[in-house]
């Protein structure tokens, strides 16, 4: 009786270890994962502003990844795109007064350019799942599918643009020397936006230790539409209007709807590299 009570209490404890032991690979569960997300720049610029089939957008995504069960692992990734150029659209149409000694004199200008003196930065934080199929699979390598919730952060930030030179200044006096300064000073913010993605792919293991990432997927985010970048005839850029007086700027396509427009553009689909460190 006492020998069937010890083989039954060393089974009991040797038992949930056995489980234990059947999560991961070699008992080993948290992987540490260098990735990237590469989008071909078919509909939104890369960060040098081109547009082309052989050109590319890239999320960098380091992660900490933790097998669950047998099957499913969980993370959470660091999102981080490196400083990106854009687009702002100014128009100004009016006229500004110079003041002379004795009179004032009011002179028309008119500006209609783009400005590329602007940039913005991204970072941000990716939950994710993936779920390994297959007879051969388990996590932390196989065939998986995967969905991932993100969020990134932003600041932008809208260089100043002077506009003098296109006061025409011919009836001015020739000794009028003191003009005022017609000047759009820029403009400073930030914003958000989150996304959803869902992929497919595979993890390949190396030396029992190093594990390479392969995969193919599509996104969403929840805004970025208002700036169609599907649609390259979509002409609309971000659009400042000059008060005729006052010279108070107001924003006709709002710098958040542009940058929201881009990322949409980089996340709607792509390809995942990745290197990672099976760790413990």
């Amino acid at each position: 009786m006492i020998k069937k009570t010890y083989i039954i209490l060393i089974i009991s404890i040797l038992l949930p270890i056995n489980l234990f032991s059947q999560v991961g690979y070699m008992g080993k569960r948290f992987v540490v994962n260098a990735d990237g997300w590469l989008s071909p720049c078919w509909f939104s610029p890369n960060a040098k502003g081109s547009i082309g089939y052989l050109k590319f957008n890239y999320i960098i995504e380091p992660s900490i990844e933790f097998a669950v069960a047998k099957k499913m692992a969980v993370g959470v990734a660091y999102l981080y795109t490196p400083e990106r150029k854009f687009p702002v659209r100014i128009y100004a149409n009016g006229a500004v007064n110079f003041q002379y000694p004795q009179y004032i004199i009011r002179v028309p200008f008119y500006f209609d350019d783009e400005n590329y003196n602007n940039t913005f930065k991204t970072h941000g934080i990716g939950l994710y799942y993936k779920y390994y199929f297959g007879s051969n699979s388990r996590a932390p390598l196989g065939y998986f599918i995967k969905t991932e919730f993100d969020c990134f952060f932003y600041k932008y930030e809208v260089g100043a643009v002077n506009l003098n030179q296109y006061i025409d200044k011919k009836d001015l006096p020739d000794d009028f020397k003191d003009y005022s300064n017609v000047v759009y000073a820029g403009e400073k913010g930030k914003g958000n936006i989150g996304g959803f993605k869902f992929e497919f792919g595979r993890d390949f293991l190396f030396f029992n230790r190093l594990r390479l990432s392969t995969g193919i997927g599509f996104g969403i985010t929840f805004g970025g539409f208002q700036i169609n970048p599907f649609n390259k005839k979509d002409k609309r850029k971000y659009l400042y209007s000059f008060n005729e007086d006052e010279y108070i700027t107001s924003n006709i396509v709002k710098p958040t709807e542009y940058i929201n427009g881009q990322l949409l553009g980089m996340y709607w689909f792509g390809l995942r590299v990745g290197l990672g460190f099976l760790a413990f």
